[in-house]
């Protein structure tokens, strides 16, 4: 084998390049080299493992996804206000239109007349709303008779108000079938004229404008009646229908149609009628109209009576369909009419007369909120009823029931009264008993309004008058009046009421304290009104049915509240108020008392021994 060379490289070793000067290796060292040395950094190298994030980046991706989800939820809030506070149109409504000096001439083809109409204003939104610019034009059809301007006003969140406009014309020009037209309507009894409203409405939210908008509304076909060739004239009525493509009933005004009005004289004797003493229930019948009945699904809703009694005084009756107003509307509609009489008794001159707010008639039925459907189950309901005197081959009948009277010249007419004091007396009593017998009022509440002392107080005198045994069914009602506890003006005229029933046993009322067991009932009943007046609505109608026949079942007609002997047609006060209605239901009446003092009067039907029984009861239970 050749000897190597010295001077060669060994192969597989790290060769040292010329020009690099390795320093010599430590001694001892196991490797004989050593690594090189650091080498100059690269300007071209970039290293991808970077050690710490970009934090600029990081920042500017959560301020983003932060101003994403702030902008979603300011458009979240924005929809759910404008759901909530979404502008809706006002109402506008013709609560009163007249005409005086009305006169069409033939010969030169002109009209002459002054009318007068009453606005009522509706505002169904929770925004406010300011009206400008507010012109209002009469037409007879497509004739245009006068214009005028209407003060602008602002107008609250759910608010209503009545606003008035006159309109003159003084031998304005019409077309000449026009003035025909006119004159024919007029010797019919009536002209129908058309209303119209042009407003510049503003929405504000706060001192913020929301949306401006321009409005048009129409109020055409309003029937004016006419008496003969009189120039003057006012708004007639219509009557309560059921079309046969209609799924509820509907107020529909048709030319020629109006209010009964009856005029009657009588030389019954006056201070009888007027008394206070129990009579016979005949006696005020003649007095009180029927209410017309035009078809079975035709009505009419209002029928008046007015029957002098020479050198005595003078009645005034009205007969109502309860489809369409209840007690209040009547008591309502009874003083607004006094209201007026006695204003232009008292000043003849008087161009305009305006009612207190109080009795001015809201008539925006589109407040009452219907998400349950109640309206349809209760008019399907009636639809299957099968009861007697309802004709069941006349689905849609309207009529009222009729009703007779069971022995009509059997019973008596009461009228008696609790006075403010007696009240007082009655509550300090049943105080007594409750601290008497440990009653624990938190479990057991009591209710010890005038109005359950007087209902409760007369109730237990009733049925022990009756004579009735102790296995005999009783039920106690009430109707509540829905428009404070729903949140609808009080003055809304229309039937906005509610019954409520509970059962009794006729145990607990011929015991010591029949008295308080029966305020007891009586305060179930106002518990369960003031915790929702709709709560059960869906199933009153059938619990109502489950009432069997023959059961004592006493309700209340009226109420204090209403303030009926405020009617004053300028001739004082009325000297008595009945409700005749009571003589075929079997209810009793309540209303204030009539000298204004305070306390309740109390009206009720009974057979003449019942009512001697019921008058010895009621003044001893008083002392």
């Amino acid at each position: 084998m050749a000897s190597s060379d010295p001077s060669r490289p060994a192969t597989g070793y790290p060769f040292v390049p010329n020009g690099i000067n390795y320093p010599p290796p430590p001694p001892g060292t196991a490797y004989p080299y050593q690594a090189p040395p650091p080498q100059p950094a690269n300007p071209y190298y970039y290293n991808t493992n970077q050690p710490y994030p970009n934090q600029r980046a990081t920042l500017l991706r959560r301020l983003i996804a932060a101003l994403i989800i702030v902008t979603v939820i300011f458009f979240t809030i924005l929809f759910i206000i404008w759901l909530v506070i979404r502008p809706h149109l006002p109402e506008f409504r013709v609560t009163s239109l007249s005409v005086s000096s009305f006169n069409v001439s033939s010969s030169s083809s002109s009209v002459t007349g002054n009318w007068n109409a009453r606005f009522q204003v509706y505002n169904p939104n929770k925004l406010k709303i300011s009206y400008d610019d507010i012109q209002s034009s009469i037409s007879y059809k497509s004739e245009f008779l006068s214009q005028t301007r209407i003060p602008p006003f602002k107008q609250g969140k759910r608010n209503v108000t009545d606003i008035n406009a006159e309109y003159g014309a003084m031998g304005s020009y019409i077309a000449g079938r026009a003035v025909n037209q006119i004159n024919g309507d007029k010797g019919r009894g009536s002209v129908s004229f058309n209303l119209k409203i042009v407003v510049d409405a503003v929405y504000r939210v706060g001192g913020f404008r929301a949306r401006r908008r321009l409005l048009r509304a129409f109020c055409d076909d309003l029937a004016v009646g006419f008496s003969g060739n009189g120039g003057s004239g006012n708004l007639t009525g219509g009557n309560l229908v059921w079309p046969a493509q209609s799924t509820k009933p509907i107020i529909l005004y048709t030319p020629n149609d109006g209010v009964s009005l009856t005029i009657a004289q009588s030389n019954a004797d006056f201070d009888h009628l007027s008394g206070t003493d129990v009579c016979e229930i005949t006696g005020s019948h003649p007095y009180v109209p029927q209410l017309p009945i035009i078809t079975d699904s035709k009505v009419s809703v209002l029928a008046l009576q007015i029957t002098l009694f020479p050198n005595q005084g003078v009645s005034i009756g009205a007969t109502v369909h309860h489809g369409v107003l209840d007690a209040k509307n009547v008591a309502m509609f009874i003083r607004a009419w006094a209201h007026v009489h006695k204003q232009f008794s008292e000043n003849e001159n008087a161009d305009l007369i305006t009612l207190p707010p109080e009795l001015t008639p809201f008539l925006a039925r589109t407040i009452i909120e219907d998400p349950d459907g109640i309206d349809m189950l209760y008019l399907n309901s009636w639809l299957g009823l099968n009861l007697p005197g309802l004709d069941t081959n006349i689905h849609r009948s309207l009529k009222p029931f009729k009703q007779a009277i069971t022995d009509p010249y059997s019973k008596v007419r009461a009228l008696v009264r609790l006075s403010r004091e007696d009240i007082k007396n009655l509550r300090e009593r049943v105080l007594c008993q409750i601290e008497k017998l440990h009653v624990d009022t938190e479990t057991r509440p009591m209710h010890l309004s005038s109005f359950v002392l007087a209902y409760a107080y007369v109730f237990v005198r009733v049925f022990k008058a009756k004579g009735l045994e102790r296995d005999d069914k009783v039920v106690l009602g009430l109707t509540a009046d829905c428009r404070a506890r729903l949140g609808i003006p009080e003055n809304y005229f229309g039937c906005c009421v509610m019954p409520f029933f509970v059962h009794i046993d006729p145990e607990t009322i011929v015991q010591e304290n029949g008295f308080l067991n029966v305020i007891e009932r009586l305060s179930e009943i106002i518990v369960r009104l003031n915790k929702g007046v709709l709560d059960g609505a869906k199933e009153k109608f059938a619990e109502f049915m489950t009432i069997r026949p023959g059961t004592l079942m006493v309700t209340v007609s009226g109420s204090p509240q209403f303030q009926i002997y405020k009617a004053d047609f300028g001739w004082g006060v009325p000297r008595k108020v009945e409700t005749p209605s009571i003589d075929k239901t079997g209810s009793i009446s309540m209303q204030e008392n009539a000298d204004g003092r305070g306390g309740i009067e109390i009206g009720l039907v009974l057979l003449k021994h019942e009512m001697e029984i019921f008058n010895s009861l009621f003044v001893d239970g008083l002392v």
